[in-house]
């Protein structure tokens, strides 16, 4: 909420690191193309479905009762 309240879009740089972290570990063999998933609970799953929507690697994507919107999460009453 902080973030979000001083301008900052905490999902940007999220994203960018998981992403950077994809890719080392697809450059070091450790992922397998085509086969890799994520999931999440909650603000995980609001979190997990943007990093799948800009990360084109991500297949499959799994989301437990996710936060669909972050001003409807308590942190934004």
């Amino acid at each position: 909420a902080e973030q979000i309240s001083a301008g900052i879009n905490p999902l940007t740089s999220f994203i960018d690191r998981v992403k950077t972290g994809v890719d080392d570990l697809f450059s070091q063999g450790v992922l397998i193309p085509d086969k890799l998933a994520l999931a999440g609970l909650s603000r995980g799953a609001f979190f997990a479905a943007h990093v799948a929507a800009a990360c084109p690697a991500f297949r499959s994507l799994l989301g437990f009762a996710p936060l669909t919107e972050l001003g409807h999460a308590k942190e934004f009453d």
